[in-house]
C-alpha cells in the first residue's frame, strides 16, 4: 500500500508518501509539510514506538498528527461506521456469505477513505475555522493497494454478536491465493448456556 497526501498551496505543495516494502514494511515519506522541504529519510512505520528529534519548529509535530490521524483507531471506526461502497456485492447463499475483492472494490474503499482522512487531517492540526475549507480542498491524500497485497494474505477471526438476548458467532476468514471473504453466521447451542449460565 502507498499514501501520497499532497496539500496544494499557492506556495509549495505538501506531499507523504507510504509505501509498503515486502510483506512487513510500511513506510512514510513526508516530501513538504511545514518546514519539512525535499526530505528523502522515511519513517518506518512497523516500529512500535517513535521518537522524533529535531530543533522547534521542525515539523516534529506536524508529522506526529498526521501518523495519529491515520492509524487513529476512532477514525477507522467512524470511517466504516459512516461509508457505504457502492461496488460491495454480498453474495448471500446461505449459511455462508461471500464478499469477491477486485480492484475497482479496493479502490473505491481507499478513494472514500482518502477523503475522509484529508478532513480529519485538518481537525487533527486544529486550524481556524476560516481557513479549513480551503485546506480541505487543496489537501489531496491518495492510498494505493495492488490486489496482489490482498490475494497474498489470509485470515481468520470469530466474532460474537448478540441481538436482543439472542447471542451469535460470525466466522469470517480468506484463504492465501484466494480473493473471496468468506461470513458464516452460527447460533451458539442452548446446551453452552445450559452448562455455563453465569458467563452469559
Amino acid at each position: 500500500m502507498s499514501i501520497k497526501l499532497i496539500t496544494q498551496n499557492l506556495e509549495e505543495p505538501i506531499s507523504y508518501s507510504l509505501g509498503v516494502i515486502g510483506q512487513n514494511n510500511m513506510e512514510l515519506l513526508i516530501k513538504n509539510l511545514g518546514s519539512i522541504r525535499n526530505n528523502n529519510q522515511t519513517i518506518d512505520l512497523t516500529k512500535k514506538f517513535y521518537t522524533f528529534i529535531g530543533y522547534n519548529n521542525s515539523g516534529k509535530t506536524l508529522v506526529s498528527q498526521l501518523l495519529w490521524t491515520i492509524f487513529n483507531d476512532d477514525n477507522i471506526r467512524k470511517f466504516s461506521e459512516n461509508t457505504e461502497i457502492d461496488s460491495l456485492v454480498i453474495d448471500s447463499e446461505k449459511p455462508i456469505k461471500k464478499i469477491t475483492i477486485n480492484q475497482e472494490l479496493i479502490d473505491e474503499i481507499l478513494n472514500k477513505f482518502s477523503q475522509f482522512i484529508e478532513k480529519e487531517v485538518v481537525n487533527t492540526y486544529n486550524l481556524d475555522a476560516s481557513i479549513k475549507e480551503t485546506i480541505i480542498g487543496s489537501n489531496k491524500l491518495v492510498f494505493q493497494a495492488n490486489i496482489k497485497e490482498f490475494k497474498d494474505k489470509s485470515f481468520r477471526l470469530t466474532i460474537v454478536v448478540g441481538v436482543n438476548n439472542d447471542l451469535g458467532y460470525l466466522q469470517i476468514s480468506k484463504r492465501k491465493g484466494s480473493l473471496t471473504i468468506n461470513i458464516k453466521e452460527n447460533n451458539i447451542p442452548e446446551k453452552v448456556f445450559v452448562k455455563y449460565p453465569e458467563t452469559f
